[in-house]
């Protein structure tokens, strides 16, 4: 497995070096394409945005990591789970949305130019973009090393829908595992087949 510690190193303006033990993997998306959701944070209140993840899986499957695992940062919402957990965004545009034209535009207005779309509706949404499986065997790699060097429980669920008690869960999620309003890792990603890697790994 490589990662790429160098091209998107975050200076130490956009991360806290707050050491805490890790219990939680967190997946998330980026809703943006090309690493600009990377380049957003380096713009973002004067250089020293701190909302960052530890790393990006790219939509061509490169591992990009951002700054070292036993620091944090302040990219969850629920701010009680940032000091405790690592945070991985793939790279994916999300949920898309018809225009009056009938384009389907991104997050943020974008007439969306790709053709990696499947339609189902959940949460509130009904376009979703798909992903790489490049993108799943390094995750499923990256997950194995970090779970194995962090001594995080080597588990995951076997969808995206909410679970309670998350404060007290121990292993990896997916952001829209925290709460309703949350929509990554989106209908379109193969959460069968990443846990089952992750379960062969665990056999090892």
């Amino acid at each position: 497995m490589k990662i790429d510690f160098k091209t998107y190193k975050l200076p130490k303006e956009n991360y806290i070096e707050e050491e805490a033990k890790k219990n939680k993997i967190v997946l998330c998306n980026s809703f943006n394409t090309n690493m600009n959701h990377y380049f957003g944070w380096l713009k973002r209140s004067n250089g020293n945005y701190k909302k960052t993840a530890h790393f990006t899986i790219s939509s061509d499957g490169i591992i990009y990591q951002h700054f070292d695992t036993n620091y944090r940062s302040n990219f969850l919402k629920e701010t009680n789970l940032n000091a405790n957990s690592i945070i991985i965004v793939i790279e994916n545009i999300g949920f898309l949305e018809k225009a009056p034209n009938n384009s389907l535009i991104t997050i943020f207005g974008d007439i969306y130019k790709g053709d990696n779309i499947s339609e189902k509706k959940w949460r509130n949404f009904e376009f979703w973009e798909g992903y790489d499986n490049k993108q799943l065997l390094a995750l499923g790699k990256l997950l194995i090393d970090l779970c194995d060097k962090h001594e995080i429980e080597l588990k995951i669920p076997e969808n995206n829908l909410k679970l309670d008690n998350i404060y007290n869960y121990n292993g990896i999620l997916y952001r829209a595992n925290i709460d309703k309003k949350y929509t990554d890792l989106n209908p379109n990603w193969d959460f069968k087949k990443l846990k089952q890697k992750i379960e062969d790994g665990s056999n090892k």
